[in-house]
């Protein structure tokens, strides 16, 4: 249960201001990494990168986020190389440990992409199609009918209720306040939730491939989908086929003993009276699918460097990942499998997604023209990412 997209940048309601330490673009408490604390296999420092860039992207971070408060950590690549590394203000605000590159983050919906590589690989490895109904690989949901496919339940496209509701009784009823307490929900109650709602293709919120409407639960059943078919957790089978093979030792989905011991920001929300709770856990918390991966954005370019190196998918899958939905009456969704890809005003190709989950906020873009990764980490449920991206990459015109 992640929040909505939204399509272009806009203003934050609670855009913070420039910082009062902030002189002349230089501020010894934005903490920027050189590409030597990044992992084994780092690239070159990028050749254009000149001092005053760097200096603008301090002033970008500054602005947006106080040293003292919950804050993010920023990834820049551009052709293989990191351009900017850094990060402002702090992980925990009772242990005042600062944010670093190696902090970890809930991803929020941007952790949808992960659960649209799964899928994609077990395509490459004959388990799954994407075509298939999700029925065929969860038998209690063949109810729904033939036209509920993987590939619109990626395009959100599937017509799929939601069912959080009837989760959150399950969990009242469990007393589980959080998803380390027993009882609380999982996948294979979101399932039966679904079996609940749904006795056929009448009790979809429309016939699938007709419209687009955003569904996390469409996502979770995709999580439920990825485990019978690989016969492994979730988090085991990303961790078997992504997050080890490279070396993304800090990005893990969502593990109660994992938690505990995890280099990893706390997430918070403003109060009204000017203060910070901590928003940090949630009953749903170990439903996989729509967004349970915390990751940091160190291990986001070790992730980047996979990508390019095109060791995940097969040349047919990936050109399926970016490949936007295509409605019954020729609309374009500008939604893709866990990506949404559209197009500036001028033209230029963008593949982003941002993600918002209890007091974590992230957004994450790419401009293949550019060939330019943005990636923007935070710990305030009421931070602007998007923003933030946009304004780097405009340094980057």
């Amino acid at each position: 249960m992640h929040g909505p997209l939204r399509r272009l940048p806009g203003t934050a309601a609670h855009r913070q201001q420039a910082d009062a330490h902030h002189r002349a673009g230089r501020n010894p408490r934005v903490r920027r990494f050189r590409s030597r604390s990044l992992p084994a296999g780092r690239p070159p420092p990028h050749p254009q990168r000149p001092p005053t860039l760097t200096r603008a992207l301090d002033r970008i971070l500054t602005r947006a986020f106080d040293a003292d408060t919950p804050g993010a950590a920023v990834l820049v690549t551009q052709r293989g190389h990191v351009l900017y590394a850094a990060a402002r203000g702090l992980a925990d605000r009772r242990t005042r440990v600062p944010i670093d590159i190696d902090t970890a983050f809930h991803a929020g919906s941007v952790g949808k992409q992960f659960t649209a590589l799964a899928v994609l690989m077990l395509v490459d490895d004959d388990l799954l199609a994407l075509d298939d109904p999700i029925g065929a690989h969860l038998p209690e949901l063949r109810k729904l009918g033939r036209g509920v496919t993987l590939r619109r339940l990626l395009g959100h496209t599937a017509g799929i209720p939601d069912v959080y509701d009837a989760l959150y009784d399950v969990a009242s009823a469990a007393e589980a306040e959080d998803a380390a307490a027993p009882g609380a929900p999982r996948n294979a109650d979101l399932v039966a939730a679904v079996a609940t709602a749904i006795d056929g293709p009448d009790d979809l919120d429309f016939a699938p491939g007709t419209a687009y409407a955003y569904s996390n639960t469409g996502y979770d059943l995709l999580g439920a989908a990825i485990e019978r078919a690989s016969g492994q957790a979730y988090g085991d089978f990303l961790a078997a086929r992504v997050f080890v093979p490279l070396g993304m030792t800090g990005t893990f989905a969502w593990d109660a003993e994992r938690l505990a011991t995890a280099h990893r920001a706390r997430g918070y929300a403003p109060t009204s009276a000017g203060g910070w709770k901590v928003v940090d856990h949630d009953p749903l918390d170990a439903l996989n699918g729509s967004g349970s991966i915390y990751t940091t954005v160190a291990d986001l370019y070790r992730y980047e460097q996979g990508l390019r190196a095109g060791t995940l998918l097969s040349a047919a899958s990936a050109a399926e990942w970016t490949s936007p939905a295509t409605l019954a009456d020729g609309t374009s969704t500008d939604y893709a499998l866990g990506w949404e890809v559209w197009q500036q005003d001028d033209g230029e190709p963008v593949i982003s997604h941002d993600g918002l989950w209890l007091g974590y906020s992230a957004y994450v873009a790419r401009f293949p023209e550019r060939d330019l990764m943005v990636a923007v980490l935070c710990n305030n449920a009421d931070a602007d990412p998007e923003t933030v991206a946009w304004k780097i990459a405009a340094e980057l015109d």
